[in-house]
């Protein structure tokens, strides 16, 4: 027990004024192992200048699976080009800045999770029945999947993966760009505003409520036919474009 404090970082004069600052980053591993470590990224408030100071997440800094991971006082986390970042428990964002879209991000493990702040993700997949993954409802919380990359989120048949709001009473915000294969299975969905950007379709799941935006059909059955119509545009991945009801 106690306290660890660790400063680092650098700060450079320029011609324009501007310095910069990285923060460190710390691993706090409980004895419950690697899943029970929160990774706390935290910049002090130092001001941020450009592409420069910023912590860059990589499976090998990593250590293959994060438990939860604070970014906070202007820390920015960023994953590395074409790595995927596994977490087992939260990630928030609140106070900081991420940018996830040059790699894959995974939740793994069955202990709920909450995913906080203003995130756009490259590739996210949970893949964990029974896991309940809680969204923040702060007015800058949003759950942003960027253009061109891949949405996974499954269960199986009588074991949902949940999708809820943090505060139950609020609606967390969800968007999903154009261009994005989405592929959602056996989820219990509540609260959800997906106003923002394309229509999103479960299959095999269950509507709590309080959704916007989304779409709830029965799997597809292996074998079955379905006829693609064009409906909606042009776009192979968007269920309006399929005769799937």
């Amino acid at each position: 027990d106690g306290e660890f404090i660790a400063k680092g970082g650098a700060y450079q004069k320029r011609p324009s004024g501007f310095g910069s600052g990285a923060p460190g980053t710390i691993y706090l591993q409980p004895a419950g192992g690697v899943t029970s470590s929160t990774v706390i990224i935290d910049n002090g408030n130092m001001s941020r200048f450009k592409d420069i100071g910023h912590v860059e997440l990589s499976a090998a800094t990593a250590s293959d699976v994060l438990g939860s991971l604070i970014v906070t006082n202007n820390g920015d986390v960023r994953i590395s080009s074409g790595e995927t970042i596994k977490v087992h428990g939260n990630i928030d964002t609140t106070g900081g800045f991420s940018t996830w879209t040059a790699g894959a991000l995974q939740l793994v493990g069955l202990d709920p999770a909450t995913i906080a702040g203003s995130n756009t993700f490259g590739d996210f997949t949970c893949t964990e029945p029974g896991k309940t993954i809680f969204f923040g409802t702060a007015a800058n919380d949003n759950f942003e999947i960027a253009a061109g990359h891949k949405l996974m989120l499954r269960g199986v048949e009588g074991t949902t993966l949940d999708l809820r709001p943090a505060d139950e009473t609020l609606q967390w915000k969800m968007k999903v760009n154009p261009d994005v294969e989405v592929e959602i299975f056996y989820a219990s969905v509540s609260n959800s505003n997906a106003n923002a950007g394309e229509l999103v379709t479960a299959y095999g799941s269950t509507d709590l409520g309080g959704n916007e935006k989304w779409a709830f059909s029965e799997p597809i059955v292996v074998g079955e036919t379905i006829t693609w119509t064009g409906a909606k545009n042009a776009d192979w991945f968007e269920s309006a474009n399929w005769d799937l009801e």
